[in-house]
């Protein structure tokens, strides 16, 4: 492998992967339907276990453990479960907005109350989902779903025709259509796509954040009254996304990284576990990539915020291949992207 040199400049040597890419569910998928008390766990596009959980437990957060909201009062508390989907004993006295869907940033959850309605309202609470508080309001056509975006740091919200792009002021930054009908949202960290579950369908759709279909998948055995959906958020670290198409202009972009230190974007054929040998900078760090044609494909320093920008030509003989990045001065890695 390629020593880490030290470089003004990024080069790109390589490619970058599009980050529209479609990828098949890589997370683990949770998803509510609080009128059967049911609580559904999606793996890989497979139906893994079905849970019983309370009445009317729609509005879901996934951290290391599951706590599930009421959509109307019919269960005058929110109850924790852990990632099997059994209860832990957990609960706390909560306040229903009428809200199914439910989103996750660090310590704090988000929903939609008014849910259904073509004026809702974004409420966040706390990660038990008590101390709701009003943010902002949201207009649209059967207002569901909410996600929280941890690349962009901005909400999602869906409407039966639309997925708009919020910030958490409240301003709207973009919008595209969307043809799957009624249902919820969730946004994936390992691919930075987002999830749309069908309600009463075994559909779930993967779209780019631009707006894209990427992918559609059955689920069998899904198919229910389902309106919350969510994955596990993930801690903060060193993230990688990516804008353009293969082949053609991309740019990959590092968030997480040592401000001011130095970033390593590496370019493998496949995924696996190659683990960076003797004499190498992170000597001994195992990366998410296998060890077909990898390659260190250039380097760059973070910024002031830990923000790296690489950005080239990407060839199509690298297309299908995979990035990761790498943190330099402390060897942490971020997610693998497929170009």
């Amino acid at each position: 492998m390629e020593r880490f040199h030290s470089r003004p400049a990024l080069t790109v040597v390589c490619t970058f992967a599009v980050a529209s890419a479609a990828m098949g569910q890589t997370d683990t998928l949770y998803v509510t339907d609080g009128d059967s008390a049911r609580l559904a766990i999606v793996q890989g596009g497979v139906l893994q276990a079905i849970r019983t959980t309370h009445i009317r437990g729609y509005p879901i957060a996934v951290r290391g453990t599951i706590w599930i909201g009421d959509y109307n009062g019919a269960q005058p508390n929110a109850i924790e479960y852990d990632l099997a989907g059994f209860p832990t004993g957990g609960s706390v006295p909560y306040t229903p907005v009428n809200a199914v869907d439910g989103a996750v940033n660090g310590d704090t959850n988000y929903q939609v109350g008014r849910a259904f309605s073509t004026n809702a309202a974004v409420y966040s609470a706390n990660a038990n989902w008590s101390g709701q508080q009003p943010m902002f309001n949201v207009a649209g056509t059967d207002l569901v779903g909410i996600t929280f975006d941890g690349v962009s740091g901005n909400l999602w919200v869906s409407d039966r025709n639309s997925i708009y792009q919020y910030g958490l002021g409240g301003n709207l930054i973009s919008q595209f259509a969307h043809s799957s009908g009624r249902g919820c949202i969730a946004w994936e960290p390992s691919t930075d796509t987002i999830w749309y579950v069908r309600n009463g369908s075994n559909q779930i759709d993967q779209y780019s954040k631009t707006g894209s279909l990427l992918q559609s998948l059955t689920v069998t055995g899904l198919a229910s009254n389902n309106w919350g959906a969510e994955f596990p958020m993930v801690a903060a670290g060193v993230r990688l996304s990516r804008e353009g198409a293969c082949p053609g202009r991309v740019t990959a972009t590092v968030r997480g990284a040592t401000p001011d230190g130095q970033v390593g974007l590496i370019y493998a054929r496949n995924t696996g576990n190659f683990t960076i040998p003797p004499a190498q900078p992170c000597a001994g760090t195992q990366l998410g990539l296998g060890s077909q044609a990898i390659r260190l494909v250039a380097t760059t320093r973070a910024d002031g915020n830990g923000v790296a920008v690489f950005s080239g030509n990407a060839p199509a003989p690298s297309c299908g291949g995979h990035l990761q990045a790498i943190d330099v001065r402390t060897c942490s890695t971020s997610n693998v992207e497929q170009l």
